[in-house]
């Protein structure tokens, strides 16, 4: 048996919305509670602390671009993005560094197994305002959100022992207490900096990568073209590179000059021309095959990457180069 909720139907987002409400919406299906609070507009912490009672899915469904770091301090949770039929298991005392546009991931919540978790979420409005200068490596950075749906866990790396130390006070904050709030906005900022300080790209020149390295990182490029229209997680192309997933995404990245996601969604849109050229299957079935739960999802991402609709390839048969 799994349950399934709607987590949109919390309303995280709303500052009005009361602890009592998050906590009668959740009793029949877990013990825990889930606490958000948002310092200002465009920053929320998103604090979870849940034992599901079975099996457990929480829909995440919401349309804002946003830069989330997720942690979790007990527990994991494996999850699936449904639009690109993307997996990924998230791991206890691990950063995740996520930047999405357009949300539509399934978590998974495991009976009986208690999951605490930390989450840090900006809006790119509110970074930009702060940063104030448009050549800042992260706002370069920010400007990948003009794609729509986007999703790309940029980095992946262990809790610092001091993030932790700082998660595990804040997490037993006594909120009743309105002077809290100054203690507890000190040292969001303080995990904000530091956690968008290992975003920069560092000045220092990149350790060359082995030739084995550099073998099995090439495998994993003949691997994603073998099985396109499957679906690919980071931690089944780890296996592939007989490696972890983040030296995976690190020599990925120096091999080909973008990410994993990247090149995933670039080769699913240059099949999905080719089946457009073809003319045998309808745009709503090309978009299925490469791995779009939606029409509309794929011909934004195929126009924004080709520069033409695909209606255009489809009805008129028209061959770009």
């Amino acid at each position: 048996m799994c349950n399934a909720l709607d987590l949109q139907s919390l309303d995280l987002f709303n500052p009005n919305t009361s602890q009592c409400d998050q906590t009668a919406w959740l009793e029949p299906y877990a013990t825990g509670a889930i606490r958000s609070v948002m310092f200002e507009e465009g920053i929320m912490l998103c604090h979870f602390d849940l034992t599901a009672k079975e099996d457990l899915m929480l829909n995440n469904q919401f349309e804002q671009p946003l830069l989330m770091f997720a942690t979790f301090t007990q527990g994991g949770i494996a999850y699936e993005h449904r639009d690109f039929h993307l997996k990924q298991t998230f791991q206890s005392n691990r950063l995740y560094s996520v930047l999405l546009n357009r949300e539509n991931g399934q978590s998974y919540y495991q009976k009986e197994l208690s999951t605490r978790s930390f989450n840090l979420i900006v809006s790119p409005s509110f970074l930009q305002k702060e940063l104030r200068n448009a050549t800042h490596p992260l706002s370069k950075l920010l400007d990948r959100l003009d794609q729509k749906p986007f999703f790309d866990i940029m980095q992946e790396t262990p809790l610092s022992q001091k993030a932790l130390l700082n998660i595990h006070a804040l997490s037993r904050l006594d909120m009743s207490e309105p002077l809290n709030l100054f203690y507890l906005k000190s040292k969001v900022y303080e995990l904000l900096h530091e956690w968008l300080y290992a975003l920069c790209p560092s000045p220092k020149t990149e350790q060359p990568i082995l030739e084995v390295e550099r073998f099995y990182t090439a495998k994993v490029a003949r691997y994603i073209h073998e099985h396109l229209l499957e679906p690919l997680s980071l931690e089944q192309l780890a296996r592939v590179a007989k490696t972890n997933e983040s030296k995976l995404q690190r020599h990925f990245k120096q091999m080909f000059h973008q990410t994993v996601f990247e090149f995933i969604t670039q080769a699913r849109l240059q099949k999905a021309k080719a089946l457009l050229e073809e003319g045998n299957l309808s745009i709503n079935e090309v978009a299925k095959a490469v791995g779009y739960a939606h029409q509309s999802n794929f011909s934004t991402a195929f126009t924004k990457h080709f520069g033409y609709a695909p209606k255009s390839v489809f009805k008129h048969k028209t061959f770009y180069m």
